[in-house]
């Protein structure tokens, strides 16, 4: 494997720099983001000797979970970050070597420079050290590698594709992208059977990973918890949108008219390179595309992060209307690109927005939260000049999550063999080295299936597993089944701020 000469290429080491320079405020955040506490406090778990799906449970396939457990106990947090900023370099180098490969000098250096913008600053929460962000170099890595001829190469991203799917399951769709694109180009050169025959090398890579994911599993007894967890349970989280009132609003969120949206647009996409309206570049850019947006809204879920999945799209789209349609060109044309670009932001918007409306909840914000990004430099930079960054007034502005962390503090006293902590926040266990004594451990797990199994599974396993401490945050929603075991086996032994604490009557 060959790769361009980098030492010439300045704009990838100025995008790398603006890059880390976005990034530092993240090392200063508290522990107030939901995901990285689950993955904290998963990885402490694990790290403690308890089974990941049969001890301690989420939605996700296991990498992510393992790659927190070697940052080990301490620290976690920073950490992360750290690991996030490395893999965030290796992601935007992918992206400059794969567009100068396959496009040309100036379009890498706008992708990269774009990249360097929406993977380096919270827009899209590349701040957070969440999935997303772990898998993007693996993708970007293993497309590059896939489109290179040679065995070795498609071998080699085949195992960087399944790497990213034991992250989570979405990495799969760009797979499906690039896999499109060489049967496409290759449809007119040579006969399909040589092409897979060909395409093999990419495909036993990729199953490679999950293999060996499976027999580790099996050999601990513990395969099917893993399938159900890592992939069908990821599924159903990520199903259709359940909040829309409407008719059209519920076909356009169905899993099968995105489906069929994303299909029907990679055979026009397809058809225009056939009919050589088109040429293979932009065919690579559209078929990327569709399946990234696909991956986007997948879920029915409106959250920020999931844009980070179309990072490579998003870059080699923009810099491809810049080079192509604004630098040098016509002013009509220029004016046209630009009119489809604001027309498709605004549908884009109006679409997320119609899954859910997100109330202007933080009082400690001078712009609403949609408007996060923008505010989050400038409140870093004010509390930095005043040498108070990590104060409390520089945490509320993220959240009141260290603040809620905090008031937790008393358990450090308290006497316990186990301790079960009903509250969303997800740090609690890993920040005060509590192992988690149930599966499901963060109270919003627990509303998952409409059924209330998961409900009735979490009472009966803190009553198997004699639990002797229950912490109640009280701005956390319960139900009535829960509030009647805490009344039926436990008595309330103290208060401090919104914790309520249980004590196992004898």
């Amino acid at each position: 494997m060959r790769l361009p000469v980098l030492k010439s290429n300045k704009v990838l080491f100025i995008s790398l720099a603006l890059f880390l320079l976005a990034r530092i405020p993240s090392l200063f955040e508290p522990h107030w983001y939901v995901d990285e506490g689950i993955y904290a406090t998963v990885a402490f778990a694990i790290n403690k000797g308890l089974t990941l799906y049969r001890d301690v449970y989420d939605h996700k396939p296991q990498l992510v979970f393992y790659l927190y457990a070697l940052l080990g106990d301490e620290n976690i947090l920073l950490k992360a970050k750290l690991l996030n900023i490395v893999l965030g370099m290796l992601s935007l180098s992918g992206i400059y070597v794969f567009a100068l490969k396959f496009f040309n000098k100036k379009m890498a250096a706008w992708a990269v420079l774009l990249a360097a913008i929406t993977l380096g600053t919270p827009l899209f929460e590349g701040n957070i050290a969440n999935a997303e962000s772990f898998y993007l170099p693996l993708t970007i890595w293993g497309a590059y590698l896939a489109l290179t001829q040679g065995n070795k190469n498609k071998l080699i991203a085949g195992l960087l594709f399944g790497l990213s799917f034991l992250i989570k399951f979405h990495p799969i769709l760009d797979l499906i992208a690039i896999v499109f694109f060489i049967l496409v180009v290759d449809l007119q050169k040579k006969p399909l059977k040589k092409t897979i025959s060909e395409l093999m090398p990419l495909a036993v890579g990729f199953i490679i990973p999950f293999l060996l994911a499976a027999l580790f599993e099996l050999s601990r007894n513990n395969l099917l918890p893993f399938i159900n967890a890592a992939f069908l349970d990821a599924y159903l989280y990520s199903g259709a949108d359940k909040t829309a009132d409407s008719f059209i609003l519920d076909l356009i969120h169905s899993t099968l008219f995105k489906t069929a949206t994303t299909l029907i647009t990679v055979g026009v996409i397809a058809r225009l390179y056939l009919k050589k309206k088109i040429g293979k570049e932009i065919m690579l850019i559209g078929f990327i595309t569709a399946f990234e947006f696909y991956a986007i809204v997948l879920s029915g879920r409106a959250f920020y992060h999931y844009f980070l999945q179309g990072t490579l799209c998003f870059s080699l789209l923009l810099a491809y209307l810049l080079t192509e349609n604004f630098i040098g060109k016509d002013t009509r044309k220029k004016i046209k690109t630009a009119f489809v670009v604001i027309i498709s932001t605004i549908l884009i918007a109006v679409y997320f927005d119609s899954f859910h409306k997100v109330d202007y909840k933080n009082p400690n914000r001078r712009l609403p939260d949609n408007l996060f990004a923008a505010e989050y430099y400038l409140n870093f930079t004010e509390h930095l000049l005043n040498g108070t960054v990590g104060s409390s007034s520089y945490n509320l502005f993220f959240s009141d999550r260290e603040q809620q962390l905090q008031e937790l503090a008393p358990i450090r006293g308290m006497t316990f063999n186990k301790a079960f902590i009903y509250s969303d926040l997800a740090w609690d266990y890993s920040y005060y080295k509590i192992i988690p004594p149930t599966k499901i451990f963060v109270a919003f797990q627990q509303f998952y299936k409409t059924d209330g199994s998961d409900k009735k599974f979490t009472l009966d396993d803190l009553l198997a597993k004699n639990v002797d401490l229950i912490v109640v945050d009280t701005t956390r929603e319960s139900y009535d089944k829960f509030d009647e075991f805490l009344g039926n086996y436990y008595t309330p032994s103290g208060q401090n701020g919104r914790y309520v604490f249980y004590s196992l009557q004898h």
